[in-house]
């Protein structure tokens, strides 16, 4: 026993150090592989963050040239309002200033008329010794004679006496 003693205190030795061995390759190994894993994880890292930078500066740069457009027309905006008020207004005007010339035109054409039909009227009243025409509320139609005319039966039918001028 003895012989085998001792051999196995360096097999066990030689099984510990091979062990460890064994161990310190595979936590070297798992250590580079590690640091190789982080390395790429960082460069896939900054590489994703650098492109996420950049696309977010190019959707910042098209959102603020939105607002820029936006605000740009809101600028112009009352600018359109006053040219069309003003134009409406300017139209409008034209067309009222051309309705009430009309209007006067006809008025004054309406005058001349009137006085026109006054003189015949007038005209008319002289060669008519003051005789009128004068219709009822009920629709009856009478001839009036002027004051101091006298009614008188003619020949079967009414007739009026005209008084002396």
């Amino acid at each position: 026993m003895k012989a085998t003693g001792p051999a196995r205190p360096s097999l066990t030795a030689q099984l510990q150090e091979k062990l460890r061995t064994d161990r310190e390759q595979t936590e070297a190994i798992a250590s580079a592989e590690l640091a190789k894993l982080a390395e790429n994880l960082s460069r896939s890292s900054k590489a994703a963050l650098d492109a996420i930078e950049t696309d977010t500066i190019a959707q910042l740069r098209r959102v603020r040239d939105d607002l820029d457009g936006i605000a740009e027309r809101q600028r112009r905006w009352p600018l359109w309002t006053v040219l069309t008020c003003i134009t409406t207004a300017g139209v409008l005007f034209i067309l009222l200033w051309l309705a009430t010339s009309w209007a006067r035109l006809d008025l004054k054409t309406a005058l001349i008329e009137r006085r026109s039909a006054q003189l015949v009227l007038d005209t008319l009243s002289d060669g008519t010794k003051g005789v009128t025409f004068q219709t009822s509320t009920d629709g009856r139609q009478f001839l009036v004679g002027p004051a101091g005319s006298r009614a008188e039966i003619c020949n079967g039918s009414p007739c009026i006496e005209l008084p002396k001028e």
